[in-house]
Parts: structure tokens; sequence; C-alpha cells
């Protein structure tokens, strides 16, 4: 019967490479948990640059609203300064 290893998680495979020994099935389990966990790896990075891609834009907006602000605070202090 043949396993499916892609479908394993990364601890059953390295229990079965633990169980089998040194042999060739031993290196192969080894070599796909090495790639599953790189894939969670990218999978992550992907994640966390998205999140970080809307904080940005998130802050962008928060920025230009202080800007606005401040402008409006700016106009009212000349307003009462040339008002005098």
């Amino acid at each position: 019967m043949s396993i499916d290893y892609s479908k394993q998680t990364v601890g059953y495979l390295l229990g079965q490479a633990d169980a089998s020994g040194f042999g060739p099935e031993a290196l192969q389990l080894l070599k796909v948990a090495e790639i599953k966990i790189q894939q969670e790896q990218i999978l992550s990075n992907e994640k966390a640059s998205i999140q970080l891609a809307n904080s940005t834009s998130s802050l962008k907006w928060a920025t230009w609203a202080l800007v606005f602000f401040t402008a409006v605070q700016a106009v009212i202090a000349l307003a009462e300064l040339f008002k005098r």
C-alpha cells in the first residue's frame, strides 16, 4: 500500500522516518517533511506580507487624516493671528 506523503503532517513524516531507520525511505520522508516545512514558512510569510500591506495602507490614511487636521489647525491659528 502506497502512502501519499504530501497529505501527511510534518510530525507524522518525522515519526515514520524515525521508525524506518536510516534507509532510503527515511531520507525520502525527511525530504518531504523539509519541503512541507518550507511551504508552511512561505505561506506564513505571504500572510505576514498581506497583513503588513494592509497595515501600511491604514497607516497611510491615518497619516493623511493627521495632515488634514494639522492644516485645519494651522488655518485657524493664522485666522486668529490676523484677526488681531
